[in-house]
């Protein structure tokens, strides 16, 4: 069921906080400060989209993976990462 709106452009990953101890995934009507899931590169057999240089992907991913809370990058043991759906989504889904 929700593999259907995995291709949807109006879901969105989101986090809170300066450390990524969960996330949330939620309609972009919901909350427009998310990440979208995909992002389109091609409309009507045109480009749309501009891939970032890559030292800009890897200051990203940088950025990115310094959120994680710590015990998240574990090896050695077990760590659950909850992810909450919103309330618009599940109403969708149903």
């Amino acid at each position: 069921m929700i593999n259907d709106f995995l291709t949807r452009e109006d879901l969105v990953f989101f986090s809170s906080g300066s450390r990524l101890t969960m996330g949330s995934v939620l309609l972009a009507s919901e909350n427009p400060g998310g990440r979208p899931r995909l992002v389109p590169v091609i409309k009507n057999e045109k480009q749309v989209y501009d891939f970032p240089k890559l030292a800009e992907i890897h200051n990203y991913y940088q950025s990115q993976f310094k959120k994680f809370d710590p015990k998240l990058l574990s090896v050695s043991r077990k760590v659950k990462y909850r992810v909450e759906i919103s309330a618009g989504l599940k109403r969708k889904i149903k």
